[in-house]
């Protein structure tokens, strides 16, 4: 399949979801997949629409597309007669109605901070940062560096050193 070559004056169609009560933009120039995910309907897709783990089915319920699979899965074969597609290897030629396969629909996960109120994280760094001055060895304080380093530090801020 020839793709279309990355144009600024693409031609635009709308998609429609009805199955998501949305209408995005679309682009002859991107995948429905592309253009479903710049317009916030999430379609999954583990390769990133790169057509390599075919996640991504949608039906065309109205309108025309342009559609050659790069890969061949074991699933298209069965799916394509029932009108399933991959989204990522379709490109829009007109307005369309378009179904997601309920296996390929993302669930929108939110996190809610609020919920719980006020929650008081305990902060406890793994490494923390000292500013000292190290004296130097001699041989009257013929001391290793690491001893004249935890010397250094400020009372408490040694724990569990094993010098070993």
């Amino acid at each position: 399949m020839n793709r279309p070559a990355a144009a600024t004056n693409a031609e635009r169609f709308t998609l429609r979801f009805p199955q998501l009560d949305r209408a995005i933009e679309a682009r002859t120039t991107e995948t429905i997949y592309q253009s479903a995910r710049r317009g916030g309907v999430r379609i999954l897709g583990a390769c990133g629409g790169r057509g390599t783990c075919g996640s991504c089915y949608v039906r065309v319920v109205e309108g025309a597309v342009d559609y050659a699979p790069l890969r061949v899965h074991a699933a298209d074969a069965r799916l394509a007669g029932e009108g399933w597609i991959r989204a990522c290897q379709a490109f829009p030629r007109s307005d369309c109605a378009v179904e997601v396969a309920a296996r390929s629909l993302a669930a929108v996960v939110r996190a809610e901070v609020g919920a719980l109120g006020e929650v008081a994280l305990h902060c406890a760094p793994a490494v923390r940062t000292y500013d000292i001055a190290v004296p130097d060895a001699s041989i009257a304080h013929p001391a290793a560096d690491a001893e004249r380093v935890i010397g250094a530090l400020p009372a408490g801020a040694v724990h569990d050193i094993d010098l070993r």
